[in-house]
């Protein structure tokens, strides 16, 4: 499973991490990756009820499925096919 979070900087905190774990409770090992984010419309300004509110929206969304997955090959692929 790959998920992707967007948050702000100033947001990683316990209770992200604790999220992370629980998604992926069953794997021995994950890769984490970070990188900075420019076009995200990230610089708005949230309560901390509005973020929690995104945050389990995203959740819930993965949970339904509501999720785009490839295997690196396909991935490759789409890249490919979308670059001719």
């Amino acid at each position: 499973m790959d998920s992707t979070f967007i948050l702000r900087s100033d947001e990683l905190d316990l209770k992200f991490l604790e999220s992370i774990r629980s998604l992926y409770h069953d794997a021995q090992m994950i890769q984490i990756t970070i990188s900075k984010s420019t076009d995200l419309n990230i610089g708005k300004k949230e309560t901390k009820e509005e973020y929690f509110q995104r945050l389990e929206k995203a959740a819930r969304a993965v949970d339904e499925g509501n999720k785009i997955s490839f295997t690196p090959d396909e991935f490759d692929e789409l890249v490919n096919e979308t670059l001719k």
